[in-house]
């Protein structure tokens, strides 16, 4: 007679936990998302020189408000002269550099200015470091600050539409078009242009209803909703780290699963073990 060795059943079982084990191991161990760890990555040289000409602009300001209008324009200049040095592959959308461009050009415009004005020289300069700091600083640009003095401007423009003072809400909304006006270019670097065009077409859908007096009752709709739409603009980073925790759910999930599948293979094997332990099968030949 043949006996089945009780022992060797019992080591088979073990086998397949641990086969199980380095299965689920290699399941929960997931090949890198490519595509979602395709993040904007500067050479460092490129990255030198964006925090230079950051710094080189932030002097400008100072100089424009020392009213030293002469070497804040050769700073000027020489940022000029850099921008076309510059990798701007993932940094910016076309309409980006145009906004970039354009902020030069106007700034050269307003420094060369026989009837130079020094508010004009200063709002400039200040939007140049703007656009810099835009490019140099893709997660926290100094433009993301703006948003309480715009969504304040929109709070007053709401009380006046409220209380029906159109005088004074013309008013407002003039403020509010100088504030964001000034620091449209830079939203534009850091933002796809087709939130800046909604941004805009809010801004002329608020200044229609505000002039016809047969819709100035659905002012404040109006307004909530381009308050809405300004939050989500400015705030729209805040919602990418969803990736990363549906990735650690994912995995908890996996390792789970593995750790039951892994128990119950372990419990048959112990009462498998223990039966044959009891009860020795024999076969005749």
């Amino acid at each position: 007679m043949y006996f089945f060795n009780r022992k060797s059943i019992f080591i088979v079982y073990m086998l397949i936990m641990v086969f199980s084990i380095i299965l689920i191991s290699g399941c929960a161990m997931k090949e890198p998302n490519h595509s979602a760890q395709k993040v904007l990555s500067l050479d460092e040289e490129n990255l030198k020189q964006l925090e230079t000409m950051n710094m080189l602009a932030s002097e400008m300001v100072q100089k424009t408000t020392e009213k030293n209008y002469v070497e804040a324009r050769d700073i000027l200049l020489k940022l000029s002269k850099q921008l076309t040095e510059v990798n701007y592959d993932g940094l910016t959308s076309i309409e980006g550099l145009q906004a970039l461009s354009d902020t030069f050009v106007i700034a050269k415009r307003n420094f060369n200015s026989v009837n130079l004005s020094e508010e004009d020289t200063l709002i400039s300069s200040a939007k140049v470091h703007l656009v810099i700091d835009a490019l140099s600083h893709q997660k926290e640009p100094m433009w993301l600050q703006y948003y309480s003095v715009l969504n304040s401007d929109l709070n007053e423009l709401q009380t006046a539409a409220s209380l029906g003072n159109k005088e004074k809400m013309n008013q407002l909304l003039k403020t509010y078009k100088q504030h964001y006006a000034f620091i449209r270019p830079a939203m534009i670097i850091n933002r796809d242009p087709e939130n800046i065009d909604q941004l805009d077409s809010y801004l002329t859908f608020l200044q229609n209803y505000i002039s016809d007096n047969d819709k100035k009752e659905n002012v404040n709709a109006v307004i909530e909703e381009l308050k809405r739409f300004l939050k989500e603009v400015f705030y729209q980073d805040q919602s990418s780290t969803v990736s990363p925790l549906a990735d650690q759910n994912l995995f908890s999930w996996v390792i789970s699963i593995g750790t039951i599948i892994v128990s119950v293979l372990f419990y048959v094997g112990w009462r498998k073990y223990n039966y044959e332990k009891t009860n020795i099968f024999s076969v005749k030949k």
